[in-house]
């Protein structure tokens, strides 16, 4: 009996459908992607809960109002950002890779930004000064910054599988001039995608290798099944599997 065309196009695309449900059983692909687009929130998304800076020269002042935050400024006095984030909401254990974005508004010249982790987060946003700051340790993370714009920071290794309820990020920079980033404090709200901001990252998109391997499987697959003229009923059992699956 001669296979049509229809027929055989609809085997290959029950195939491949077939072939993504046995690739996603495996955990070979996971077709669940969190977006990362940093100027379109979304729900693995978390905006700094309480944000300031700290100065070394002013050391009994207090920043959390300011619509900007400063680091750096070795000079004229050591100034420290604080960034905290509520992740109650969120299940960390489930995710692959956890990023810290923050918006660079000034820099003078290029340098480097280390990222470290507090000892505590009990502190206040509009008490915090140089002298009640908690300490920190030592830098899970740095990037050379050279230009405005977002900059980006992998914190994977404290957040991943955590299941922490808080956490503090120090932002600490040993350059004579000052770094300014963005406050979630800045009254402009067309700017609150450049506040602060953690983005999670659950699964990772495939790469162009398991999709072809996927399409070559799909038609050999597909050949087979059109060369031994499946029978009805393992017909009948393969189409309600891509179903219902």
């Amino acid at each position: 009996m001669k296979v049509s065309r229809t027929s055989k196009i609809i085997i290959l695309i029950l195939t491949i459908s077939f072939s993504l449900c046995v690739f996603d059983m495996l955990g070979i692909v996971k077709w669940t992607v969190t977006a990362r687009d940093e100027h379109e929130p979304h729900d693995d998304w978390q905006t700094v809960n309480k944000d300031s800076f700290i100065s070394e020269r002013v050391n009994n002042s207090n920043y959390g109002n300011d619509g900007y935050l400063k680091i750096g400024d070795a000079i004229s006095g050591q100034n420290i950002t604080y960034l905290l984030f509520n992740l109650l909401s969120y299940d960390t254990s489930s995710a692959k890779r956890a990023d810290l974005y923050i918006y660079v508004t000034s820099v003078p010249q290029e340098t480097l930004l280390d990222i470290h982790v507090a000892d505590s987060d009990m502190w206040n946003e509009t008490t915090i000064n140089w002298n009640n700051a908690p300490a920190y340790g030592n830098s899970i993370a740095h990037k050379t910054v050279s230009s405005t714009g977002f900059v980006v920071f992998d914190v994977s290794s404290v957040l991943v599988e955590s299941n922490i309820p808080t956490i503090t990020f120090v932002i600490i920079s040993e350059s004579i001039s000052s770094i300014i980033i963005r406050s979630k404090e800045n009254v402009d709200t067309r700017m609150e995608d450049e506040f602060p901001h953690i983005i999670f990252i659950r699964d990772i998109v495939p790469g162009f290798d398991i999709y072809i391997t996927i399409l070559l499987l799909s038609i050999a697959i597909t050949l087979v099944c059109i060369k031994v003229k499946l029978n009805r009923k393992l017909k009948v059992v393969y189409c309600f599997y891509i179903l219902f699956y």
